[in-house]
């Protein structure tokens, strides 16, 4: 169910339920001789508050519900979000860049959504499976580390890349400052630099890049 029809039928449920609301009132008016012109002022008073908390709240519950039979019928292997892959020490950036996407409509994943207590191996791989996109996220740190999280993530994103049809994108390295992209190898004719990379750097061009590169995960979104 896209956003828009979500949006639709949540406004018709609250409507509905709005007038469960009022029926519950004309029918004790009509069964019950006690009731007096209190009643009627009261329902009315309270249509607004109904309307701004109880409506909010039907919403809420119903968007629960969709989620859920969502979750039930979602195939294993649909792509959900962005896999947002980074140095920790760039966390700062990343976060930056990260809400960036949020507020484009992107859904985000990066390791801070690991729950404490999981298998962060295992959430991280199952993450990369149901990502669309992974942006790789390079920097003067990145370049320092002999060892780092990014690289086997980097890994095991290449052996999904293989799996998809030539002209598909899936990685998408980005710079935050000046850097040189690991040469980590594709195929054997192909490494990491061959692929088109995106400067977010220096801050006058941060939004230009970001524009760039919510195209490019715009064309990503709907794979299998």
């Amino acid at each position: 169910m896209t956003r828009p029809q979500l949006d639709l039928f949540l406004g018709a449920a609250s409507k509905f339920a709005a007038g469960l609301f009022f029926s519950a009132y004309f029918l004790e008016i009509i069964f019950s001789p006690f009731v007096s012109l209190v009643t009627i002022m009261g329902a009315c008073a309270s249509w607004p508050s109904f309307r701004a908390s109880k409506g909010r709240l039907v919403g809420r519950c119903l968007s629960e519900i969709i989620g859920l039979v969502d979750d039930e019928n979602r195939s294993p292997s649909m792509s959900e979000h962005v896999f947002l892959s980074y140095c920790r020490v760039d966390r700062e950036r990343v976060s930056e860049l990260r809400q960036a996407l949020i507020d484009a409509g992107f859904c985000v994943w990066w390791d801070q959504d690991i729950l404490p207590g999981q298998d962060w191996r295992r959430e991280i791989k199952r993450a990369l499976k149901n990502a669309h996109a992974l942006v790789a996220c390079f920097s003067e740190n990145t370049a320092k580390r002999d060892r780092s999280g990014i690289f086997p993530e980097l890994r095991d994103a290449i052996g999904i890349y293989r799996e998809l049809a030539p002209g598909e994108t899936f990685i998408i390295p980005v710079r935050l400052d000046p850097c040189a992209i690991p040469d980590l190898d594709i195929d054997s004719t192909r490494d990491l630099t061959d692929l088109q990379y995106l400067d977010l750097f220096p801050g006058s061009a941060w939004s230009e890049g970001v524009s760039a590169l919510v195209r490019s995960l715009e064309r990503t979104r709907g794979r299998p």
